[in-house]
């Protein structure tokens, strides 16, 4: 368990998926923005950006990094602290095995685009369901979220919008990649961004631990405050709805990305 402990109060916190810095995402954003933004290093400006307007497209990546959203952002609630944050996250990956995603494909959320699992994923929705869980007590809106029920990690094929993209869920697993756009816009872009997701040799990901980031607001850089390792344990495994003996990923293939 890594911890960054720092001065600067956030305006808002999430869970995330930081995948590996020197894997096919990382390549991939060079690609797009000619930025490495990992958010554990420097900003590498090694390359030139794919796209002409990747300075329009691509802001939240430069702040953000290249991240898969777990819990989306929530605002503390009076009373609680970041620590406990990272307490109920150490609880969580305890008891939850690294695995592997499905690969990922291009999809529309409504408003940007993202990287998206193309099958179904017990571990993701077992993740998913566990750090909402213990995260509601710390959510300002905790209760209303949990009165509605936490949208765990789901795969349903999804309904294919022009240019062949899946529709998902912004509260499903994905990796935002563009800023809010017109779907005119993402259908044109798309052929570029899968051109650029082929040339690095983009597939799945290998989830080994999750990682509580803060967002500073007024622009500024999001921080990773706390990395969470994830565990083997011989009790109380998750299963996610694809049931035993399915071809879910908590199997320990090496995936680079």
């Amino acid at each position: 368990m890594r911890t960054t402990y720092h001065d600067t109060p956030m305006e808002s916190y999430a869970v995330c998926w930081l995948p590996q810095a020197d894997g096919a995402l990382a390549h991939l954003s060079r690609e797009l923005t000619g930025w490495c933004p990992d958010l554990r290093m420097s900003y590498d400006h090694s390359a030139d950006a794919f796209l002409p307007d990747s300075n329009a497209l691509f802001c939240n990546i430069r702040r953000f990094g290249l991240i898969g959203m777990i819990r989306r952002p929530f605002v503390l609630r009076d009373g609680s602290n970041a620590l406990e944050i990272e307490s109920a996250l150490n609880r969580v990956a305890e008891t939850m095995p690294g695995f592997d995603t499905p690969p990922f494909e291009l999809a529309w959320t409504g408003s940007y685009l993202a990287l998206a699992p193309n099958a179904s994923c017990g571990a993701l929705q077992a993740l998913s369901r566990r750090v909402g869980t213990k995260t509601d007590p710390f959510d300002a809106n905790g209760r209303q979220r949990s009165s509605k029920g936490w949208r765990p990690v789901v795969h349903d094929g999804g309904m294919r919008s022009p240019g062949g993209l899946r529709t998902v869920d912004a509260d499903d697993f994905h990796v935002p990649l563009t800023d809010p756009i017109s779907r005119e816009k993402a259908v044109n872009i798309a052929p570029h961004l899968r051109k650029a997701m082929h040339q690095v040799g983009l597939r799945g990901g290998r989830v080994d631990e999750i990682v509580l980031i803060g967002d500073p607001g007024g622009g500024r850089r999001a921080q990773v405050l706390h990395a969470a390792a994830l565990g083997e344990s011989d009790d109380d495994e998750p299963r996610g709805d694809d049931g035993p003996g399915s071809d879910h990923p908590f199997a320990p293939r090496i995936v680079q990305l």
